[in-house]
């Protein structure tokens, strides 16, 4: 049994729920969500180091008004980003995380401190990773280019005017131990970011994968028969033709079959057209069930199907397998579908000739079927 075929429909409606319930596009959410997160984050970095200034000034390593001008000044910067970026559609901006210019501001902040204050310029300096990282997460390689520059400008400034003078407090026990924690918060948060932007990635991946999963359900439901399950006209034809193309390159034949269920308006007539369709449904099961791998079902229209049997060409494997599909819908007990029930087809076979086109090769199939027909019905014809 091939992917061309399907038992009843069942994978189509296995596929049509899936696409009903496929999450919608949440976008602005996740922008919501992550911008959040992402300020939360930088908000909480930024009282961290302002903590620690806070704990060497009163190791008295430094005046008080460092940690509250850091404080302030990105209280004011984080409030205003975030305030901005939450009370704004996130389509608005090119860069809907405004990730570019919270850099700079950052980073500009940074190097002012090491120059004003370059007694904590290692653990200011190393405050630089976080932002880097920060931007690592949302930057394209046009923006991290300008973000590259502007680093690379800024440190060799700071290192010209006062790199000799960047230090740590080391002076008492006390300003040691709050400089290592200082230090170990860097390294820790730069290492949180890092989980987070593995996260993103992560769910970047499975939403990708999502996505490619629904893309294919769509693209196989488009090209099945909605009642039955097996392939539409269009795509038996396509499977045909590409056959023919196998053919012409590789030297294997092929055969079609022109399937025709006998008196089926009767079907429709006595019995209903519910009943019709469950006959439809039942005979793709029965007929996808006799199908080898290298075969294909299609509905050509109505009560006809149309057979591709792929490496097939010779007549006596050929009405094998038809005579099989015949005597399997027959057979089947269609008295559990219906009281008085019975139902048989009609085929017509072709083997495919390397001179003809697939009109031709269905012309061919036709004229079998019409002679099936003619010859009394519930039989197999070559054309």
């Amino acid at each position: 049994m091939t992917s061309g075929s399907v038992k009843a429909g069942s994978i189509e409606v296995a596929d049509a729920a899936f696409v009903g319930q496929a999450v919608p596009d949440d976008r602005a959410l996740r922008w919501r969500k992550h911008s959040r997160t992402m300020q939360a984050f930088i908000s909480a970095s930024y009282c961290v180091d302002a903590a620690c200034m806070g704990l060497l000034a009163g190791a008295g390593a430094l005046p008080w008004k460092v940690p509250l001008v850091y404080l302030v000044l990105f209280a004011a910067c984080s409030g205003f980003f975030t305030f901005v970026l939450l009370r704004s559609p996130h389509k608005r901006f090119s860069d809907p995380y405004l990730t570019v210019p919270q850099m700079l501001v950052a980073s500009t902040i940074q190097f002012g401190f090491m120059l004003w204050v370059p007694s904590i310029g290692v653990p200011v300096l190393m405050g630089l990773f976080i932002v880097v990282g920060f931007g690592g997460l949302r930057l394209n390689l046009p923006q991290a280019g300008l973000a590259s520059l502007w680093l690379t400008v800024g440190v060799s400034v700071v290192m010209g005017l006062r790199g000799e003078d960047l230090s740590i407090p080391l002076a008492t026990a006390t300003q040691r131990f709050i400089s290592g924690l200082w230090i170990s918060s860097v390294v820790a948060r730069a290492i949180m970011l890092g989980q987070y932007g593995a996260q993103l990635r992560k769910a970047l991946v499975k939403r990708n994968d999502t996505l490619a999963r629904t893309m294919e359900i769509a693209e196989r439901l488009a090209s099945r028969d909605g009642l039955t399950g097996a392939l539409n006209r269009g795509s038996i034809l396509k499977a045909i033709d590409g056959e023919r193309l196998r053919m012409m390159r590789k030297g294997q034949p092929f055969s079609v079959v022109l399937l025709d269920l006998d008196h089926f308006k009767r079907i429709n007539d006595g019995f209903g057209h519910l009943v019709g369709d469950q006959v439809l449904r039942r005979v793709v099961a029965e007929v996808d069930a006799q199908l080898r791998a290298t075969d294909q079902l299609g509905r050509y229209g109505g009560e006809e199907f149309l057979l591709l049997l792929g490496d097939c060409g010779d007549e006596a494997r050929g009405r094998q397998v038809v005579e099989r599909i015949l005597e399997a819908i027959g057979g089947y007990a269609w008295e559990g579908v219906a009281d008085g029930l019975k139902v048989t087809s009609s085929a017509g076979l072709a083997i495919a000739r390397p001179d003809e086109t697939v009109n031709q090769l269905l012309s061919r199939a036709d004229h079998g079927l019409y002679q099936a027909k003619n010859a009394g019905r519930n039989r197999l014809c070559v054309g």
